[in-house]
């Protein structure tokens, strides 16, 4: 299996790969199928890959330390003050 690891890291650097979450429809009723997520990887170096804790059963979630795009700019623009 190790060497197996070791044929796929090299690889992953000149790989895209694209996945999507989706739930799938098995009846009639459950159509039409729903695609939650979708996230594309583009050269994946693993030789910067962390392992993850999973010794308490959960994965460990970090605040993000990125703010979304439009919060920087809502945060530099004064309020906005309503005149009659």
């Amino acid at each position: 299996m190790v060497s197996q690891a070791r044929l796929v890291r090299g690889a992953t650097r000149s790989l895209v790969i694209d996945l999507a979450l989706l739930l799938e429809g098995q009846h009639a009723y459950e159509l039409p199928e729903v695609l939650i997520g979708a996230c594309r990887l583009v050269r994946l170096d693993l030789s910067k890959a962390q392992r993850l804790d999973t010794s308490g059963g959960e994965l460990p979630l970090r605040p993000s330390a990125r703010k979304p795009a439009g919060a920087a700019a809502a945060a530099a623009a004064p309020a906005a003050v309503a005149e009659e």
